[in-house]
């Protein structure tokens, strides 16, 4: 795990650069991260999308004397399906929390948000043995939402606290699925779509909400 989010810094931050030839703009690069769907595949993601984060925060204490200084990061946007949807809002606030040690986020292997939320969550009760299990509610489609309201709940605790960068901004993006297709004309054809993508900013205040 460590090779790879090591390579994938590498890509993001060494290659072709020779800093000292570029301005402070330049030394700057702007990522954006899409997180794919699947589930039980989000809960692997939260853990990569954790590390590969918590890297590029601590990027000023790497040691660079075999590859060269690296060029900070800013984040462009982070969007994501279905269970990455989950992951792009976390990823936001993980990247606009201040440091654990400035009041912000506690955002250790052992404890972060991402391992919070998505241990929370269990199949037993995310898809019940029977239709009449108590974790089912009455507009619940395929999957019961008992967990995800308790995880739902962790996460707007922490949006609610202090301890975000200010200024900090982000677009985020999720796609969802409907439970009823959405039902319109299209060239004179009937069609149906389930699927909508919510484009929102996750921002602190003060933000530069012009930029966007």
């Amino acid at each position: 795990m460590n090779r790879l989010l090591f390579s994938l810094l590498a890509t993001l931050l060494f290659i072709g650069s020779s800093t000292s030839a570029l301005s402070a703009t330049e030394q700057q690069r702007r990522f954006s991260i899409a997180i794919s769907g699947g589930a039980s595949k989000g809960a692997y993601e939260a853990g990569l999308n954790w590390g590969l984060l918590k890297m590029m925060q601590d990027i000023s204490k790497i040691e660079h004397s075999l590859l060269g200084e690296a060029r900070t990061l800013e984040a462009a946007s982070f969007s994501g399906a279905s269970a990455g949807g989950i992951n792009t809002v976390l990823s936001g606030l993980t990247w606009c929390s201040l440091p654990e040690s400035e009041g912000g986020l506690t955002n250790t292997i052992d404890t972060n948000i991402f391992r919070d939320v998505w241990l929370t969550p269990d199949v037993n009760r995310l898809l019940p043995p029977t239709a009449d299990s108590i974790y089912y509610r009455d507009d619940d489609a395929l999957l019961a939402r008992y967990d995800l309201l308790q995880a739902s709940q962790t996460l707007q605790e922490r949006w609610n606290q202090p301890g975000f960068r200010a200024g900090c901004s982000v677009p985020l993006g999720v796609t969802v699925t409907r439970v009823k297709p959405e039902e319109f004309e299209v060239g004179g054809i009937e069609v149906q779509n389930q699927r909508l993508y919510i484009p929102c900013l996750l921002y602190t205040s003060p933000s530069p909400r012009d930029k966007f």
